[in-house]
């Protein structure tokens, strides 16, 4: 197919045999390759469309003059982290001044910026220190009073909550070592050792029209509405909570679309689940 020039068109209850006398909106996109082309979606077409971008068709035209609806895929702002595994081996444990201190070694020249500790044991709420070292004589502090916590629930394996996970700026030492207060009840068998390379984020400012919150103590569950002024496609929402005390919390994230129904001025509310989560005082 030669194709010379495209046309996105957006609106509901569209006829093909018609095409364009049902759409509600048309954007031009100009000048199309063969195979696939690339197609940022303006803000003024996220505006016009359905919350799902179910609604948006591409129809080609080609040097004869045909008209003919193109497939597409979409695809959403890719902002994944690229993350390093790096081969760590515990080479010695000890016990000194009242703390448990294990040792590990790392190749030379590596960096690493993350570690996952798998630990075996009761539940637990640590404060570790993370040292690092070239020749295991002189280490020096990456961390210090950092916190761990581990808290099962009795007959519920999934309800539990566990971090165990170490965060800190890129190092290349080669050896490393976490202590922490004296416990016969704790085992540190494994440490996961990761460089983290994270993508720039594309930040988008929301202006919000209002705010309300509810509870529903049948299900002990708090509810947050936001009502905000135009439409985002948002891949990632950061939440921030002002800290008073530890917590752990479940989140779930949902997007509520409102479309106009053929009976006059009718409106239906369709609500999307975009994701799940959860938000800890233990992580920052």
């Amino acid at each position: 197919m030669n194709v010379k020039t495209g046309i996105a068109f957006i609106g509901l209850l569209i006829c093909f045999n018609t095409f364009a006398s049902n759409f509600s909106y048309k954007a031009p996109i100009g000048t199309l390759q063969k195979g696939w082309n690339k197609i940022n979606l303006t803000d003024e077409i996220l505006q016009e469309s359905n919350a799902d971008l179910s609604d948006i068709r591409i129809l080609a035209i080609e040097e004869n003059k045909d008209t003919l609806e193109a497939i597409y895929q979409i695809q959403g702002y890719q902002n994944k982290e690229k993350k390093i595994i790096q081969n760590v081996s515990i080479i010695n444990r000890s016990t000194k001044d009242n703390r448990n201190f294990v040792t590990f070694k790392s190749k030379k020249g590596v960096t690493l910026n993350y570690l996952k500790l798998d630990i075996k044991g009761s539940d637990f709420d640590l404060k570790v220190k993370l040292e690092g070292s070239q020749n295991k004589r002189d280490w020096y502090t990456l961390l210090d009073k950092y916190r761990i916590s581990r808290l099962s629930v009795p007959n519920k394996p999934n309800a539990g909550y566990i971090f165990s996970e170490l965060y800190f700026d890129n190092s290349e030492y080669q050896y490393y070592r976490i202590s922490y207060p004296y416990t016969d009840k704790l085992l540190i068998y494994a440490v996961d050792a990761v460089e983290y390379k994270k993508p720039k984020q594309k930040e988008v400012p929301v202006e919000i029209l209002s705010r309300t919150t509810s509870q529903d103590k049948s299900k002990n569950e708090t509810h947050i509405h936001l009502k905000l002024k135009h439409k985002l496609a948002l891949n990632q929402i950061e939440l921030k909570a002002k800290q008073f005390f530890d917590y752990f919390r479940q989140v779930e994230v949902y997007g509520f679309s409102t479309i106009k129904t053929q009976k006059g001025n009718h409106f239906m509310t369709k609500e999307f689940k975009l994701g799940s989560g959860f938000i800890s005082s233990l992580q920052k």
